[in-house]
């Protein structure tokens, strides 16, 4: 099988995964997926991968039951005293994700919601902030969406490819320091054997459900 038809047969099995943890995830009362992503939270703050971080960047969660919600963990963050980041999407290309950085969590409840129900901060928050594009080699915590994890702690994304273009461009700021911590985040229903994996693809450090820390 040639390079083109081989990287054809991954989409279309990653194209049948998303559909199907999607599907799985709609079965999830809005209540448990509560629960259970605070559990997932409150693990991940016992950690010491977690102590150590003194700057975080974590997503802002579509509602459920879409996916894992994170805004009990970013507040904690701020309660803790982490620096945090929160990803903005600027364009349609992968490298059209920018890293925003947030002074304090009342700015979040302040922004408006995207397309997504996301929070969102608008441009004026953003614009001739240097540490958009300087600050990004600070973040040594990702905390990492995904759809399906993998044991062997691969991702399968929502298939932009924001993710991993912000992973190559975090590893090459972070180039003379140390690598950042890259941690998955899901609930157990989206643990499965195998995700099909490209060249692009990046293996994680953690991944974390309610039931597991791999």
């Amino acid at each position: 099988m040639n390079g083109k038809c081989a990287s054809s047969s991954v989409q279309g099995l990653k194209k049948a995964l998303r559909r199907s943890i999607r599907n799985a995830l709609k079965e999830i009362p809005v209540t448990i997926i509560e629960e259970r992503s605070i559990a997932v939270f409150d693990k991940i703050t016992q950690q010491e991968f977690y102590k150590n971080a003194n700057c975080i960047s974590i997503f802002l969660s579509m509602p459920p039951p879409k996916e894992i919600q994170t805004w009990s963990f970013v507040k904690q963050c701020f309660k803790d005293g982490k620096s945090v980041y929160v990803p903005k999407v600027i364009g349609l290309n992968s490298n059209d994700m920018i890293m925003v950085p947030v002074d304090k969590v009342e700015d979040i409840q302040n922004w408006p919601l995207s397309n997504w129900k996301i929070p969102e901060p608008p441009s004026a928050y953003y614009n001739n902030n240097d540490n958009i594009k300087n600050g990004i080699g600070n973040i040594d915590l990702v905390i990492v969406p995904g759809l399906a994890f993998s044991i062997e702690k691969y991702r399968l994304g929502q298939g932009k490819g924001y993710y991993d273009a912000f992973f190559k461009k975090l590893y090459e700021a972070r180039k003379t320091i140390d690598v950042p911590l890259l941690v998955g985040v899901g609930l157990d229903e989206q643990i499965v054997d195998t995700v099909p994996v490209e060249e692009h693809d990046y293996i994680l450090d953690y991944i974390v459900t309610p039931l597991k820390l791999v």
